[in-house]
């Protein structure tokens, strides 16, 4: 797991709004976990975004238990037809006041290809004035 060290927002006017980007993976519950609680140290409010990219036919499956989880949490999971993923992210984080955006990413070992920049790199180049906060699983331990 990588973790930041997380800032308040720059204004006083402005409250701290943290995005949390799911893909209907299997780590999706420990992100959303993971992020109300960096979001509670905030006080921050809390969104849970899916953007259907180009490839929706397995939606429903995937997001299911993401759905009912962001429920029992209040928050609203915002479900966003898009281009790519990189597009609604950017945008949705952009036009709603955004200070925060977590999101999981493999390691580089399992992106395809490895020399395009990663999900995260691609936002913090588009998003400057948003903190991008990444959850990685650590891998897990080989068994004596």
């Amino acid at each position: 797991m990588t973790t930041f060290a997380l800032r308040q927002p720059t204004t006083a006017a402005q409250r701290a709004h943290v995005l949390v980007c799911v893909a209907g993976g299997s780590d999706d519950l420990l992100l959303m976990r993971q992020a109300w609680s960096w979001a509670a140290r905030l006080g921050a409010a809390r969104t849970v975004l899916h953007v259907l990219g180009s490839v929706a036919g397995q939606h429903d499956e995937m997001i299911a238990a993401d759905r009912t989880f962001a429920a029992a949490l209040g928050a609203p999971l915002i479900e966003l037809p898009a281009y790519s993923v990189l597009d609604g992210i950017a945008e949705f984080a952009a036009e709603r006041a955004i200070t925060h955006v977590v999101l999981s990413e493999p390691p580089a070992a399992q992106r395809w290809p490895v020399s395009r920049p990663t999900l995260s790199e691609a936002l913090a180049d588009r998003l400057c004035d948003i903190e991008i906060l990444v959850f990685n699983r650590p891998p897990a331990r080989a068994e004596a």
